[in-house]
């Protein structure tokens, strides 16, 4: 199962957009940004940022036997 941040790293990656590009239009740190790619954590903060440039959002999913809230 994929995590979010995997996800969010997928879609970076397959974005196109280079890093420099991504600190430009997001205001994150381009070393930031790049420990994210290899595999470090970031802010949710931040993760909330390149996750709407990349067009992501958090949708819950039903699950069998649980009750929502």
């Amino acid at each position: 199962m994929n995590t979010l941040s995997d996800t969010l790293r997928k879609a970076i990656t397959n974005s196109g957009y280079s890093i420099r590009r991504l600190h430009i239009i997001t205001g994150i740190n381009r070393e930031t940004i790049t420990r994210f790619l290899r595999g470090e954590n970031m802010t949710m903060h931040n993760a909330d940022k390149l996750a709407e440039l990349m067009g992501l959002e958090l949708t819950p999913i039903k699950r069998c036997g649980k009750k929502e809230s």
